[in-house]
């Protein structure tokens, strides 16, 4: 347990901060899992629609370790599992 208030305050802000990246951190997985489990195009395009609205405020927020690069590199992967699904 911390003895000092500072430390006390730390350890409620990190266990806020783990709550919040937690929950955006599922989010984002299970639509990846969706999108690329899914065959129909018109569901696939839905749910990357969702997973780009929610990794760019993960990015602008620094929320779940999602930066600008990282969920670049994620939009291209999905990108191109759409393209394919329309080829």
């Amino acid at each position: 347990m911390p003895n000092c208030k500072s430390a006390k305050k730390r350890l409620r802000t990190a266990a806020k901060a783990n709550a919040r990246n937690r929950v955006t951190r599922t989010i984002i997985r299970n639509s990846i899992k969706k999108i690329r489990t899914h065959d129909a195009k018109e569901e696939v395009e839905q749910e990357v629609s969702k997973l780009f609205s929610v990794m760019d405020k993960a990015a602008h927020k620094s929320v779940a370790g999602f930066s600008k690069n990282r969920v670049a590199n994620y939009k291209r992967k999905m990108h191109k599992r759409l393209a394919s699904l329309a080829a």
